[in-house]
């Protein structure tokens, strides 16, 4: 019997073998083999060749010899390949290119694209790493482009209307930005555009431009739009189909509202009335908007909706969400593989849920379905997703969203259960189609019969996300001998990936998650590590494929916190193997690698404890001015007399982004060069003068930070404006710092202020009060193209008047941010701010601001940015004040309790406003309040604090504390070592506490380290000091 070779197959046998492989594993299989016949029969199959993955040899030596046999029409690569094909390509007939980029900057993008625009057809670009640079619309939208097609993913592009120019041919476009505005420019210059697909960046942070571009036209072309994202601006949605409307013929909005709710009546007469063409509209808007009423339903049921899609409404009357979308149900703007998602799913779906018509509520293409536990999620709720969404794949179990508009909740409401009883005694209900589980509820996580009663629902699961802690863990290990269930049910999990919220102290070790998960393979985090982790952990790893993933997780690389060994030993060849851009260390690391200092990757360098004395800092400044694009320089050891500013700010100098921490720099008009590279700068000077000086040699400035030093007893230099020239360029300003003299600063925006649009003031102003009036004309009116303004301004007077809020509700002020603005009567401060709240630290927080705050808007309120927060007792901190905290500010992770500034100009304080007492009767006798998020408290008052109930209390607030800094008497600490014997709720806290910080009042009667100890055995840093050696 004769043997069949692999060449004696029939031709109609390869395409089902050949589907099996992807491109370049059957290059890899058949490119040597010598038959006419395979070559042909794989031609189809290369068409499309991927090599995305390959190293660069292989494409050396390949990619050439692939052009030239085969007929390669569509071309899938990373950014770091363009060099290699780029030298073929013109002479290819490739019509498409993926590009994948995984760095933060684009150089080695856009040399490709301007080569790809003028000779590609399809061009998609996906940005693997989101969060680098957006800059390369004016390398895609010019003249000379002949791309047809457009798709850019993964990043949100910036622009201005000079950036690009029109592009005849381009007929569909997918692309991600911040605002209608720069819809707007596109369309401008698209003007045969058919397709368009806008993902919109959540705007909260800044302001979008009122006014569009000039000259827009009619887009006769354009039929079809899908806008995705978030937004609080609808009516620019409004406009846009005012303004291009008339020629859409299918439509699909999947957003999330923010601050605002639509009905039907203003849908219809703002978006449905303005497109006459209109032939398919799907809709997902989804709004949290507290204290509003449910939108009515009758709203969309006249003749317009009956002619379209069904719409569906629901309100989450506990979440305060309220959901529209239309039947058949379309979302697929969340997952990267394009499942379709139903989110925010709760108890109150059943009950709220109405429709303009009569309906089916079946979700079919749904694959991932998110829970939120408003209320204890039910047996009704499962037993309708086991009928309203066959398909589902995926289940999420989340928090709802948490909205700044929420009021204060009743504290009963604060631990809820997250599973009804009834559901969890249930034994019958089963979800067969879901392998992927995730349990993102920050409470419950560690509830065996919670966690167990979810094994049970989801029999075919094999992909577990959630946080496996401490006590969960304990707890299966104790039932698992007895219940053959969880065991059989854990060994099915193949897939676990780990969640981690704030309970780092019971995180479980990889041996302990084998433990449980015998089969399971871990999923690696990256995010979760730093890179030099990442070094450590896989360098040694021969796998080219592992390499090649963690390379963007480490091109940036920080080595401050290294030994001198490691940086001797290793560096080095770290800075050899990979391409680290970015880097980050201590000046003493740089004698060290002197002869990497000029490496060909290294375009950012951070450096710590720079020494402007030595020989070697200054020759090696020398090198990096001229050879680096970014450098930052953390505490150096500077002084009035030192040449810094002299060795920076040179005319040699490559340097476009420069900054400097920490230090305040001296210097006069003939110590600097201009330079005119330099884009960026964050920089401490004293006072406004020197800010001038540097202006005028900086003549390409776009971005400037600066915080400005001010002595009580010295006087500022006002700055010199004879001969000042605006700077066109600038157009983003940052202030921080104490403003001594405002006068100053309304004469750097009487100067400077024409071109900026973006401007933040985050200052102290101590002596001076500015109500709207003062800022607007003093500062506002000086920017005329201003779109973007964040303020925080705080203000210590004796004896003034309230600001009258009225003073912000000019046109001018309704054209930004909100303001907000509180006074705190008894400690004569005064502070004003802008919604969303910037800063990661909110200062002298007290009883008076539930009370006393206003704002020129309706706004709610909410500090999702603060970590820091600082308490002021000027009257008994009382139980509402923490609600009240624990609503608004929800991610806080540090409390001070602390005194308010006494104004120097304040000579009648009474001594009795120093004693007042800490915490009112109903904060202390309550035991339910709770703030998990929050690891460290200090204590730093002017009066001695020795009352031991409200310390316990607080930490009995705190019940995640593992920090403490405390200037407190030794009676205090007598007593916690007195107490902690019948008081097992402290010596339970106090074990937790791993730094510990004690300045004392007195030097009597002091705890030996022993006691100190004793009480807190688990520190692993101890600082004493003595209050008056502390200063």
């Amino acid at each position: 019997m004769t043997k069949a070779q692999f060449l004696d197959l029939p031709n109609e046998l390869f395409p089902f073998i050949f589907q099996y492989l992807n491109s370049t594993n059957l290059i890899k299989t058949f490119f040597n083999v010598e038959s006419l016949r395979i070559q042909t029969l794989i031609q189809s199959f290369l068409s499309h060749l991927d090599i995305s993955q390959e190293t660069d040899q292989w494409i050396q030596t390949y990619l050439p010899i692939l052009f030239n046999q085969y007929n390669i029409i569509a071309l899938r690569l990373q950014d770091k390949h363009i060099n290699l094909i780029l030298k073929n390509f013109l002479l290819n007939k490739i019509q498409s290119i993926h590009l994948f980029s995984s760095d933060w900057n684009t150089d080695l993008l856009k040399e490709g694209l301007n080569h790809f625009r003028q000779c590609l057809k399809q061009l998609s670009i996906t940005f693997t790493y989101p969060h680098g640079k957006g800059d390369i619309a004016s390398h895609l939208f010019q003249c000379d482009c002949q791309l047809e097609h457009l798709n850019i993913t993964g990043r949100f592009l910036f622009f201005d209307n000079n950036d690009i120019n029109t592009c005849a041919r381009l007929t569909y476009l997918s692309i991600g930005l911040e605002g209608m505005y720069r819809v707007f420019i596109l369309i401008k210059h698209l003007p045969n555009l058919e397709q368009l697909k806008v993902k919109f960046r959540i705007e909260e942070r800044m302001i979008q431009p009122t006014l569009y571009v000039e000259n827009v036209t009619l887009c006769k072309t354009l039929h079809r739009v899908t806008f995705t994202g978030c937004t609080k601006y609808f009516e620019y949605f409004e406009h846009f189909f005012t303004t291009f409307g008339s020629t859409i013929k299918y439509l699909t909005i999947n957003i999330d509202l923010m601050y605002n709710i639509v009905d039907g009546k203003r849908l219809e007469q703002e978006l449905l009335s303005k497109m006459p063409c209109l032939l398919s509209l799907n809709l997902i808007i989804h709004s949290i908007i507290p204290h509003c009423d449910p939108i009515a339903i009758e709203t969309f049921q006249n003749s317009s909706w009956q002619n379209l899609n069904p719409i569906v409404y629901w309100n989450d009357i506990h979440a305060h969400q309220h959901t529209i979308f239309t039947l058949p149900y379309r979302s697929n703007r969340c997952n990267q593989a394009k499942e379709t998602h139903f989110k925010h799913l709760s108890n109150d779906f059943i009950s709220s849920c109405v429709s303009n018509r009569v309906v089916s509520l079946c979700f079919e293409h749904v694959r991932i379905l998110s829970l939120i536990s408003t209320t204890p999620l039910t047996l009704e709720i499962f037993e309708f997703i086991e009928k309203g969404f066959p398909n589902i794949k995926t289940l999420e179990l989340t928090n709802p969203l948490k909205s700044s508009r929420f009021q204060h909740e009743h504290k009963r409401n604060r631990n809820i259960s997250h599973i009804s009883d009834i559901f969890l005694l249930n034994n019958s209900l089963q979800l067969p189609s879901i392998t992927k589980f995730c349990f993102l509820l920050r409470s419950q996580y560690d509830d065996y019969r919670i966690f167990r009663r979810f094994l049970y629902l989801l029999p075919s699961l094999v992909y577990l996300q959630m946080f496996i802690g401490r006590s969960l863990f304990h707890e299966i290990l104790i039932h698992e001998h007895e219940d053959n269930f969880i065991r059989c049910a854990l060994n099915r999990i193949k897939l676990l990936q780990r969640i981690r919220f704030y309970d780092e102290k019971n995180l479980l070790n990889n041996e302990e998650l084998h433990i449980l998960f015998p089969n399971a393979q871990i999923l690696f985090d990256y995010g979760d590590l730093y890179a030099i982790d990442l070094l450590k952990i896989f360098s040694d790893f021969k796998s080219y494929r592992l390499q090649t993933l963690i390379q963007p997780f480490i091109s940036r690389l920080d080595v401050s916190q290294e030994s001198d060994e490691w940086i001797e030993n290793y560096l080095s060849n770290v800075l050899t193997k990979y391409k680290i851009i970015a880097l980050r260390l201590q000046m003493n690391h740089l004698v060290m690698i002197p002869e990497h200092l000029l490496s060909i990757n290294i375009q950012s360098m951070e450096v710590i404890n720079w020494d402007v004395l030595t020989d070697f800092s200054k020759k090696t400044m020398i090198y990096l001015r001229q050879n680096l694009q970014k450098l930052s320089l953390v505490q150096p050891n500077d002084n009035e007399s030192s040449d810094l500013p002299d060795l920076l700010f040179r005319s040699d100098s490559q340097l476009k982004h420069l900054i400097i921490k920490d230090c305040t720099l001296y210097f006069f008009n003939d110590d600097i060069e201009i330079c005119t590279r330099l884009t960026y700068l964050s920089i401490e000077l004293e006072g406004m003068n020197p800010l001038f000086i540097l202006i005028q040699h900086l003549p390409n400035l776009q971005k400037l930070k600066v915080k400005i030093q001010s002595q009580e007893c010295i006087v500022q230099t006002a700055p010199n404006t004879n001969g000042v020239k605006p700077c066109n360029k600038l157009h983003s300003v940052t202030f921080t710092g104490w403003i001594k003299y405002f006068v100053h600063l309304e004469s750097f925006f009487d100067t400077f202020g024409s071109t900026i649009e973006y401007l933040s003031l985050n200052i102290d102003s101590q002596y001076h009060l500015f109500d709207g009036k003062r800022l607007e004309h003093g500062i506002l009116d000086k920017m005329p193209r201003l779109s973007s303004l964040d303020l925080i301004i705080f203000s210590s007077l004796v004896d003034n008047d309230p600001i009258e809020i009225e003073t912000f509700q000019s046109f001018t002020w309704q054209n930004f941010n909100p303001i907000v603005y509180w006074n705190d009567v008894r400690a004569q401060q005064h502070t004003l701010f802008t919604l969303p709240y910037k800063s990661d630290k909110f200062e002298y927080f007290s009883n008076d601001f539930v009370s006393n705050c206003v704002s020129n808007q309706s706004v709610s309120i909410c500090f999702k940015r603060v970590r820091t927060l600082s308490l002021i007792a000027t009257t008994p901190l009382n139980l509402e004040t923490f609600l009240f905290i624990e609503k608004i500010f929800p991610n806080i992770t540090t409390i001070k309790l602390t005194h308010w500034i006494i104004s120097s100009l304040d000579e009648n304080e009474n001594e009795e406003d120093r004693n007042v007492t800490i915490m009112s009767e109903d904060l202390l006798l309550d035991n339910s309040l709770q703030l998990p998020t929050v690891t460290k408290f200090c204590i730093s008052l002017w009066f001695p604090f020795n009352d031991y109930k409200i310390f316990r209390r607080f930490i009995q607030i705190f019940p995640n504390l593992i920090c403490l800094e405390l200037d407190i008497e030794q009676s205090l600490l007598h007593d916690i070592l007195k107490y902690e014997h019948e008081d097992k709720f402290v010596k339970t806290i106090l074990a937790r506490i791993e730094q510990l910080n004690i300045t004392y009042m007195d030097e009597k009667n002091t705890l030996t380290d022993a006691e100190i100890y004793y009480l807190f055995p688990n520190v692993k840093n101890l600082v004493k000091q003595n209050c008056y050696d502390s200063g």
